[in-house]
């Protein structure tokens, strides 16, 4: 007879009740009770930003979250521990709303489910309407200061007098200050604010009272020390009441008027910049204001002269400077006038350029290092030349260097410094000469011709127009005329 295996038998029936035992076991764990948040009551379903809602319920005490709409979000920051099981009461929140919004307002309870608690929450902005404590009375003068007080007054946007509109000089929360408006007679005026807000677009409050702007008349005088000025100097009105004025009018003889604007002048005086004039001119002075721009009578008159124009350079006009043989060969660019042989001697520092003349060239400009023999011999003093006379005049012919360019009308650069010198806008010397730079020692001129200069021993620049070319009886008469523009 077969033995049977009893010990395997036992052992699989351990494991089917251990199995059995494990599965009863789960089961009961899954059955456990968490708690859930309910919501009975909610305090009111229209609130105003800073005031508190208070929430009744079950569990309120798992609530981590308030949200009122999608953007706003409230931490309860309470530890749950101390946390109200039955009531939660929070703050509508502040700087959030700036006008009335229906949101629906929401918790969040044990971290993960939310809850919504009413679908439209009214979040009520109240308007805000400014208020003032200031009754107006008595009379003023057009430009005094009048200040209005109250409350909210910094949301007026626009300040009306009769209906038209005034400029506002300052503005807070608690006060509102203009000037009085110009009167053309004595003026009664009522005085409404202008504003805007949730009620509405120009909204209007009435300032209690009314107050009088007295016409006021200006007198004055221009004074002695500024009755004759050149342009744009100070002239000085001095008088009573001038913080009224507008403007001064100065009329020359004839008729011919113009206004120059006065901004915030002062009651007993202001002063205004003389006009430019093309010569010296006289002029009656009168003053504009009032609301219709009425004009006093003379207050009396101004002599403005034309300015003395002080330039960065020198220019010598129409000068005549002549071939070796003349009086008048060679040049001084900084007095303006050309150096007779008999002066040459004591002026040779004083050389910038010369002249002489060819069989193929009528006039050319000399650098001073290029004078040669036939030069010196041509130029007389007395009855010597300047070449047997034994003095040394190596100074002008080896240690001066003078060079040139004689510009081209085909060239831009050239052409726009040609154009200047014609139309007579040289500015400043080395600025309008630019990057041209002079390298050329004996350039033949002619009639039109503009030519660049450096005076290298002086590190000065110049420019040179040919106005014309004379011929003589014979070439060592030859002269040119020229004006001449030569850094200071």
């Amino acid at each position: 007879m077969k033995k049977r295996n009893y010990t395997l038998t036992t052992a699989l029936t351990a494991a089917l009740c251990c199995l059995i035992c494990l599965l009863n076991g789960c089961t009961r764990d899954n059955d456990i009770d968490i708690p859930q948040t309910s919501i009975n009551t909610i305090g009111a379903t229209t609130v105003q930003p800073g005031e508190t809602i208070t929430l009744t319920g079950a569990n309120m005490h798992l609530i981590s979250k308030v949200y009122f709409g999608d953007a706003t979000t409230i931490d309860i920051k309470t530890p749950q521990a101390e946390r109200d099981h039955q009531s939660l009461t929070v703050y509508v929140p502040t700087e959030v709303f700036e006008e009335t919004k229906v949101v629906p307002l929401a918790v969040l309870y044990n971290s993960v489910h939310r809850l919504v608690v009413c679908e439209e929450l009214t979040v009520y902005i109240a308007p805000v309407i400014p208020t003032t404590s200031t009754t107006l009375s008595g009379e003023v003068k057009p430009g005094d200061i009048i200040t209005i007080t109250g409350t909210d007054l910094g949301i007026i946007k626009a300040l009306q007098a009769n209906g038209e509109s005034i400029t506002i000089d300052n503005k807070k929360a608690t006060e509102i200050t203009f000037k009085a408006p110009e009167v053309d007679t004595d003026t009664e005026f009522t005085i409404i604010l202008v504003y805007d807000n949730s009620l509405g677009n120009d909204q209007k409050l009435v300032v209690p009272g009314k107050f009088t702007v007295k016409e006021v008349v200006p007198g004055g005088s221009v004074t002695s020390e500024t009755q004759e000025v050149e342009t744009g100097k100070d002239i000085t009105i001095e008088g009573t009441n001038l913080n009224v004025v507008k403007a001064v009018r100065l009329t020359k003889a004839g008729g011919a008027s113009s206004d120059i604007t006065i901004t915030n002048p002062e009651a007993t005086g202001f002063t205004f910049k003389a006009p430019e004039v093309e010569e010296d001119t006289e002029f009656t002075v009168t003053l504009i204001y009032g609301k219709s721009d009425k004009e006093s009578a003379s207050i009396g008159t101004v002599k403005v002269k034309k300015a003395t124009v002080v330039l960065s350079y020198y220019h010598w006009e129409n000068v005549t400077l002549g071939a070796p043989a003349t009086e008048c060969a060679l040049f001084d660019a900084s007095a303006g006038h050309t150096i007779t042989p008999c002066d040459l001697f004591d002026n040779q520092a004083n050389v910038d350029f010369a002249m002489d003349a060819t069989t193929t060239a009528a006039a050319r400009l000399l650098n001073p290092a290029n004078i040669n023999d036939n030069f010196m011999k041509a130029q007389i003093c007395g009855e010597s030349t300047l070449f047997s006379d034994g003095k040394d005049y190596s100074t002008v012919r080896t240690s001066l260097k003078t060079q040139f360019k004689l510009l081209s009308s085909g060239n831009t650069t050239e052409n726009a410094l040609i154009q200047k010198v014609l139309n007579g806008e040289i500015t400043d010397i080395k600025e309008d000469i630019g990057s041209i730079n002079p390298t050329t020692n004996t350039p033949t001129v002619a009639e039109n011709n503009v030519l660049v200069f450096k005076n290298t021993s002086k590190n000065k620049m110049g420019i040179i127009w040919i106005k014309s070319v004379t011929l003589g009886e014979k070439k060592e008469l030859n002269t040119i005329s020229m004006n001449v523009y030569y850094e200071k």
